[in-house]
């Protein structure tokens, strides 16, 4: 049975950080660290390159040492096995995060719910202070139209009155005359 053994090698002045991947008879390759990945699957990716390189079944696991990872290879049905929980891991992870999804948008739909019916509250004390204002002014409307009214009723008769001195002004300067 072959083994793959990869190690993690630190930046220096010229190169990144990066993995070496090595088998028996001085079979290796180095690849540069994929920060997109963690630590584990940066080891594997490796280890898969050097596969790849050799034309090696990729069906491979892996177990943490003290100086990097060992990885051997297994049956198929041990992979698809590990496939499988793979899958059931990604699901339930899935599950998860669409499970926060929902209920943060549930929780944000009931802020906002809160927030709606504040403004109407606030929509409706507005309305009301709206039609009390315009009530008042429909009063002092119409208040204005009786005053004018009686305004056009003491000018009428003021006109009467003048009418009627203008006469007996006149009446009176004939007399006198």
């Amino acid at each position: 049975m072959k083994a793959i053994t990869t190690r993690y090698l630190g930046p220096t002045d010229t190169k990144g950080s990066r993995f070496i991947a090595t088998t028996e008879g001085d079979n290796r390759i180095t690849i540069s660290y994929d920060y997109s990945l963690n630590a584990e699957d940066n080891h594997k990716r490796v280890a898969v390159t050097l596969c790849d390189k050799m034309g090696w079944s990729t069906d491979i696991i892996g177990g943490g040492t003290d100086n990097g990872y060992v990885w051997v290879f297994t049956s198929n049905e041990i992979a698809e096995l590990k496939n499988k929980l793979h899958k059931t891991e990604l699901q339930k992870n899935n599950y998860y995060e669409i499970s926060c999804i929902r209920g943060k948008n549930i929780i944000e739909a009931e802020d906002k719910l809160k927030k709606y019916e504040r403004i109407m509250q606030e929509n409706g004390k507005i309305i009301t202070k709206y039609n009390e204002q315009k009530d008042k002014l429909s009063r002092r409307n119409m208040q204005i139209k009786d005053l004018k009214a009686k305004n056009l009723d003491l000018r009428a008769e003021t006109i009467r009155y003048r009418e009627v001195l203008d006469t007996d002004v006149l009446e009176r300067l004939d007399n006198v005359k």
